[in-house]
């Protein structure tokens, strides 16, 4: 876990608790959790790199809601290794 402190003009401060964990029982699955303390609101949760069919298709996703700035946000479940 690795803490980040943050402050944006307009926006606010606080601290973001990280929370990452790669290549997960050997495979290339990673998983990224966060959560945004103090005045911008915010969590976020990444998995990536879910092999379905090894080599060719893999499973992605991503979820994240902050309140206080506006992010756009991409969520793709199968993604074709290239």
């Amino acid at each position: 876990m690795i803490p980040f402190p943050y402050s944006y003009p307009c926006v606010g401060s606080g601290i973001m608790p990280l929370v990452a964990a790669s290549n997960i029982f050997d495979t290339r699955a990673d998983v990224i959790a966060a959560t945004l303390t103090g005045e911008i609101g915010g969590s976020v949760l990444q998995l990536a790199d879910v092999f379905v069919m090894p080599d060719y298709l893999f499973l992605n996703g991503y979820s994240q809601k902050i309140d206080r700035i506006a992010i756009q946000d991409y969520f793709n479940f199968f993604s074709k290794m290239g």
